[in-house]
């Protein structure tokens, strides 16, 4: 089977070119792995100016990782573990899951499967973790003293120039064009007019920046750094020409949500470019009309995919449902949570134990073998008492129940519903959708 690739940039910084190694050499090295250990290579998915704190699922990776679950990839080769994630309990979960479909994990600084890889891989990711969180607050004292400095930490934005000392200065004639925008009573298209022509989007972007009024920034305690000499209108003009909730803009009416979009995290993916869909909304009077699409238009996407976000989520949901209610459902209303937790703390303490013995032994050692198997048979002990007593209190949960706690879910906890049931559904200009994962494409091809 083959393995795909994952290639991740934190930040691009502006490098492009020769010199802008990063991406390429990372390809390289993911080649060089793949040719070593005999695996074919399937596709390789490169993503740009993404932390590796971000969650998984919220990136390409958690495509991937959905691959090996479903049984379309062998596994996932990166660069190194700091690559796949920094964060420990997150990449830990991407990782059992790959690990329980059968897949595995590579890189250059782990090539590890079967007994204690997980345990490694655990560490590493632990470290992985820990400097990053060094470097992130490195990074934000760095950041607090320069605005208390009164420095602005970017790019210096329209309508001031950048000091070398960090600080910024006003530029009269720009000025004077920022505040003819926020004074511009008229449509978004009215103000990136006044701003020189812009696009719509743009003129948002700016006068949306708090730099206006005279904020160069906010700590990590969360408090705004104010330097007056640098705000060009004053708080109520700025305030006045803020989008609405429910709105993107005072000019034509573009509808937003309270929350985030269901299918919005990877779910749809164009048909024709393969691309996730971007979710919008319009407000007609009192109703908004969201639609998820394909906005891949500058790419080599003929024909984007596009759906009405209120059928493909009430379809989709339905789908998710339909395939959840298949397989009996049981809850531990009755469980002894005190004594649970108590088997829980026991199960940890022995999986504990047994790393850190087998950390510090030597396979070589006269007994090693015996003294493995038997902290070994403690663990599995120790977790099959969990298991019972989860399995003792265990009752059974009529559909309409089910029913009713979906309906009260979460749209994270949607989300992973849809990702686990569905997968990711494939959107054609023509209409078609394919779901992601065997069960749900039966239940299709059976409807239609």
């Amino acid at each position: 089977m083959t393995f795909d690739g994952y290639i991740r940039v934190s930040k691009v910084n502006g490098r492009s070119g020769a010199s802008y190694r990063s991406p390429s050499d990372q390809r390289a090295i993911i080649g060089e792995l793949a040719r070593r250990e005999g695996i074919q290579l399937g596709e390789i998915v490169e993503e740009q100016d993404v932390s590796g704190s971000k969650k998984v699922a919220l990136r390409e990776l958690g495509r991937l990782v959905q691959k090996v679950r479903d049984g379309e990839s062998g596994g996932i080769i990166v660069w190194n573990v700091k690559r796949f994630s920094r964060k420990h309990i997150d990449g830990m979960r991407a990782a059992f899951d790959i690990v329980e479909a059968g897949g595995r994990i590579l890189a250059e600084d782990f090539n590890h499967t079967g007994m204690g890889a997980l345990s490694i891989l655990s560490f590493q990711l632990e470290g992985a973790q820990e400097e990053w969180e060094s470097r992130k607050r490195i990074f934000e004292r760095s950041r607090d003293g320069a605005l208390d400095r009164g420095a602005y930490c970017g790019l210096a934005p329209y309508g001031y120039r950048r000091n070398n000392d960090g600080t910024l200065t006003v530029v009269p004639e720009e000025a004077e064009k920022i505040r003819a925008a926020y004074a511009c009573v008229g449509s978004w298209l009215d103000r990136a007019e006044i701003l020189g022509g812009i696009t719509r989007g743009r003129a948002r972007n700016i006068l949306t920046s708090k730099v206006y009024r005279g904020v160069v920034g906010v700590r990590s305690d969360g408090t705004e750094a104010f330097v007056p000499s640098v705000a060009i209108v004053t708080r109520t003009a700025w305030d006045a020409v803020q989008p609405r909730s429910g709105r993107q803009g005072t000019g034509t009416p573009r509808a937003g949500r309270a929350e985030p979009a269901l299918l919005s995290t990877g779910l749809l993916r164009c048909g024709c470019c393969g691309r996730a869909l971007v979710y919008s909304g319009t407000l007609k009077g009192e109703k908004v009309y969201g639609y998820y699409s394909c906005k891949n238009g500058g790419g080599a996407c003929t024909e984007p995919g596009r759906a009405r976000s209120d059928r493909v989520e009430a379809a989709t949901l339905k789908l998710a449902e339909t395939i959840f209610l298949a397989q009996p459902v049981h809850i531990g209303s009755d469980t002894d949570v005190a004594r649970l937790a108590e088997l829980q703390h026991e199960a940890e303490v022995a999986r504990e134990r047994f790393t850190a013995w087998d950390a510090a032994s030597d396979p070589l050692d006269p007994g090693y073998a015996d003294r493995r198997k038997e902290l070994r048979a403690t663990v599995v002990e120790a977790e099959a008492q969990v298991d019972e007593e989860v399995e003792r209190h265990r009752v059974p949960v009529s559909d309409d129940e089910v029913r009713a706690l979906l309906a009260r879910s979460t749209v994270q906890e949607k989300q992973q519903l849809v990702r686990l049931t569905v997968g990711e559904t494939v959107i054609h200009r023509d209409g078609r959708w394919v779901p992601g994962t065997d069960a749900a494409r039966s239940l299709v091809e059976a409807a239609a």
